[in-house]
């Protein structure tokens, strides 16, 4: 097998190996084709590499990333995670998987970090290391908090801000960001830019809901659908704005209780500044913690010792990983 850096001619041959080495992909309900889904992951920045093995002129295996710029401390970093690693059936088992993770090492040193959720998908787990890798934990655990949409209690009357739904975030959301990121000390960026790609549609099937007002944005709340549940794929607010973050999930859940799906899903931090507003919504914790993990690469292990704290300042959502 030959290990090569991937070119936009590979894209159909990268969607064939994905079709035959996985049961369903992309797993997600889309509204758009799977070569456009494709597309869209394989350009979540214009720093992004992936690697294909190639086999008698034929792509065999895939290892794809997504990059990130993250909020660490008072500095950006730019950071990755893999994503559909892949191998043709008839390939499976003859090393292709570690020739292209030895292959990458020369090129993920062009990065701070990684940043990532452990996959559980038993089609990665065939593919992982023999000799696992170990992986430096994020301190505080992300937890799955579930609402059946019952026992909603009562609104808090009338608000001189609003609620509206959008096609796209406007140029609104820098200045937002920038002031709503301030928190956290851990935190993926979420500008105008990277909201906009990561809701596209060619990435899922999502609904943005913005609170407003006189201009100014003062939050968001993106749900995610699929045919059994919805996730709150992403939600932020301005600092000490708890009253729109109660708003914006109620927003959520009054809207969820008119279609079948069985519940609605939030990944939360266990130490977060939302949690008991969306506790005393009605949200409980799942009994599984989402297993998030980081890698130094530029940045070095001292620097991201804080990561460990387990009270750390994070803010996570599914929407950090691909699997809405």
């Amino acid at each position: 097998m030959t290990a090569r850096l991937s070119r936009d001619d590979d894209e159909e041959a990268i969607l064939r190996v994905l079709a035959a080495a996985f049961e369903r992909w992309p797993a997600a309900d889309l509204l758009v084709p799977p070569i456009d889904h494709l597309r869209w992951k394989l350009r979540s920045h214009e720093r992004a590499l992936h690697f294909v093995g190639v086999i008698d002129g034929r792509v065999a295996a895939t290892r794809l990333h997504v990059v990130q710029r993250i909020k660490v401390g008072e500095r950006i970093l730019l950071s990755q995670y893999g994503v559909d690693n892949a191998v043709l059936p008839q390939y499976q088992g003859l090393g292709l998987m570690a020739a292209l993770r030895d292959f990458g090492w020369d090129h993920l040193g062009t990065y701070d970090m990684a940043y990532f959720v452990e996959s559980d998908h038993p089609r990665m787990l065939a593919l992982a290391p023999k000799v696992p890798v170990p992986l430096e934990r994020i301190g505080n655990p992300v937890e799955v908090l579930s609402h059946d949409g019952s026992g909603l209690p009562p609104g808090r009357g009338s608000r001189s801000w609003q609620i509206e739904s959008a096609q796209r975030f406007d140029e609104r959301t820098d200045a937002f960001w920038h002031e709503a990121s301030r928190p956290f000390d851990f935190i993926v960026v979420r500008d105008e830019k990277f909201l906009n790609h990561r809701f596209d549609r060619r990435g899922g099937t999502f609904e943005i809901r913005l609170a407003t007002e006189d201009g100014r944005m003062l939050g968001y709340l993106v749900m995610s659908r699929t045919s059994k549940r919805r996730y709150i794929a992403d939600l932020l607010v301005l600092p000490g704005r708890l009253d729109v973050l109660e708003a914006l999930v109620r927003d959520a859940l009054v809207g969820f209780r008119a279609t079948s799906a069985k519940s609605v899903r939030c990944w939360l931090p266990r130490h977060h500044p939302y949690r008991d507003v969306l506790e005393r919504l009605g949200f409980r914790p799942r009994k599984h913690e989402v297993a998030f993990a980081f890698e130094p690469y530029r940045a070095t292990s001292d620097e991201l010792r804080f990561l460990h704290n387990p009270r750390l300042a994070i803010h996570a959502s599914i929407s950090d990983s691909d699997l809405v």
